[in-house]
């Protein structure tokens, strides 16, 4: 057997499953399931979320932190990356979201639609993040406490 067809024996191996085993049909439904339910959440998000590209933006915090800030609103430049290092928005140290409202600037100016979108993105894979962990302890109606074999 030559280096090549090894190495595809060993790759054929692997698709079949963990330790050359193959995937039993209930796993099969268990893995559609969840890919089922993170496709039904990944729709939800972004048909929730999505419609904040309608919005402008609100009066609580945005001033402070984004519209009425001119190192801000001019974008990512050196002078805002060390401001964002070295000055306090409302008394809080938060460099990455300066960072981070510079960048939406820089991209989308002062539409605050495109400043809402950015953060679809963050939010989409953290209920999908719960799915497996209460796949695994929720069975058949009862809470389990560890993993069943």
């Amino acid at each position: 057997m030559n280096r090549n067809s090894k190495k595809k024996a060993k790759l054929k191996k692997s698709v079949a499953g963990y330790s050359g085993t193959s995937v039993s049909p209930t796993d099969e439904k268990t893995n559609l399931k969840t890919i089922g339910i993170c496709l039904f959440l990944l729709a939800i998000v972004w048909i929730v979320f999505g419609q904040t590209w309608r919005f402008d933006f609100i009066n609580f915090d945005d001033n402070v932190y984004i519209y009425k800030d001119s190192v801000v609103t001019r974008g990512l430049t050196l002078e805002g990356v060390k401001a964002a290092f070295s000055t306090r928005h409302s008394d809080n140290w938060v460099p990455l979201t300066t960072l981070s409202h510079m960048l939406d600037c820089q991209f989308f100016g002062l539409n605050a639609g495109g400043h809402h979108l950015t953060i679809i993105p963050a939010m989409t894979p953290n209920p999908m993040a719960t799915i497996k962990p209460r796949l695994i302890t929720c069975r058949e109606g009862r809470v389990a406490l560890f993993k069943p074999n």
